[in-house]
């Protein structure tokens, strides 16, 4: 009776690193599915297709259908084209994590992903706000509510840049974020 319990607690280390791996593969790969199925959502985006802030008229041109318009359009009015840099982050993590690839800094790393869009999201609000102030948000909300914040801090500071320094802050901003 021993025999097989004793045979069981051996065994026990292997299944639960097998299990461990076989976790890790398979959320990955889920990861990637959503990631791929995100870009597609995006790379097909109409702002005539039914959503958040458009009650369009006619069939849905996504690709996803009514729910990857709504998706989309979350999205891009949230972060705006920042969220290329979101999914960039997750498809590479997701991708690493499937060949079992070890990360180095992994904490830095997310840092990095974490900041990067919002810097991004902030540049592409900034650089905008030089050409149409009137046209959609290339940064989202969150880049809006960033770029209100910088002009407040600089004029709390007494200073107010002119369109060309403000245009480099951006420019300067969106290397930043994807370097």
């Amino acid at each position: 009776m021993t025999g097989w319990r004793d045979r069981l607690e051996r065994l026990r280390p292997r299944l639960t690193a097998w299990a461990a791996l076989v976790w890790l593969r398979l959320s990955a790969a889920v990861t990637l599915v959503l990631v791929l199925g995100f870009a597609l959502a995006l790379f097909s985006f109409t702002p005539q297709d039914t959503s958040l802030n458009a009650s369009g008229v006619g069939e849905t041109q996504n690709w996803l259908g009514p729910l990857g318009a709504f998706i989309a359009d979350l999205a891009l009015q949230f972060v705006g084209a920042a969220i290329w840099l979101i999914l960039l982050a997750l498809g590479t993590r997701a991708a690493r994590q499937m060949l079992g690839t070890v990360l180095n800094l992994p904490n830095w790393r997310f840092i990095a992903s974490v900041l990067a869009p919002i810097i991004m999201a902030l540049a592409l609000a900034l650089g905008q706000r030089q050409f149409d102030p009137l046209a959609p948000f290339p940064g989202g909300a969150l880049g809006q509510l960033a770029a209100d914040g910088v002009e407040i801090a600089l004029a709390g500071l007494r200073y107010y840049p002119t369109r060309e320094a403000e245009l480099a802050i951006a420019y300067a901003l969106g290397l930043l974020a994807i370097g």
